[in-house]
């Protein structure tokens, strides 16, 4: 599983907002959704972020019938 964690920020030398987003591997399978917005808000808190989104990115293998 993953996290990926996509947010928006104020270009300091062109005045425009950027995206961007960060992904993070190996994520806790037993992490709940809140654990997951806690870490987010806390990694965003360090920058100045304008907003973000929090996605969990799942892998799921289809069988052949």
């Amino acid at each position: 599983m993953k996290l990926q964690i996509k947010y928006t920020f104020m270009d300091q030398e062109t005045q425009k907002e950027v995206n961007r987003s960060k992904t993070f591997s190996n994520i806790n399978l037993d992490a709940t959704d809140e654990n997951f917005i806690a870490f987010a808000k806390a990694y965003m808190s360090l920058s100045d972020i304008i907003n973000f989104t929090v996605l969990k990115i799942t892998t799921e293998e289809i069988q052949e019938a």
